[in-house]
């Protein structure tokens, strides 16, 4: 489920309810009436997030209600660990956003908001020096979005 919303154009406030067939439904309001499409539409959860990015002033989801949880996760950061250049690297911590205590990063093209709906993979070995590497993982569609430097050196 994706809840948008935009005060400046109507409507106003819309939930999009995405199934795992890859298609959705959107239920929207209009100052005083509640309305449903009235047919289900092919496209699944990618397509309706670049909708609301594009139209929606607000879109509103979190990562504790997100389809993919940190223990989901781990599995997708450890599928990437199977390559060649990331063998025998270990995840040492998987925290959303706002967990992290030490120097946020800006080595990925992302605002605040996008990176808060990603889980940050931090992989060892702990005792490197320089950068730490981090696998950001979507908490909605579960896609690895970004891997490399999280650019929180000195």
């Amino acid at each position: 489920m994706v809840l948008s919303e935009n005060f400046d154009r109507s409507p106003h406030k819309v939930i999009h309810l995405v199934f795992e067939d890859g298609t959705y439904f959107e239920i929207f309001s209009v100052p005083g009436h509640i309305n449903g499409l009235k047919r289900v539409y092919r496209g699944g959860l990618m397509e309706v997030l670049h909708y609301v990015r594009s139209h929606s002033a607000v879109e509103v989801h979190h990562l504790e209600h997100s389809v993919i949880s940190r223990d989901h996760a781990r599995p997708i950061v450890e599928r990437y660990l199977e390559d060649p250049p990331h063998r025998g690297k270990t995840i040492l911590n998987i925290d959303t956003f706002d967990e992290i205590a030490a120097a946020k990063s800006r080595a990925w093209d992302m605002t605040d908001d996008r990176i808060r709906e990603h889980w940050i993979a931090y992989l060892g070995p702990a005792t490197q020096i320089g950068s730490c590497l981090i696998v950001l993982v979507h908490g909605i569609t579960g896609e690895s979005t970004y891997a490399g430097s999280a650019g929180d050196e000195g």
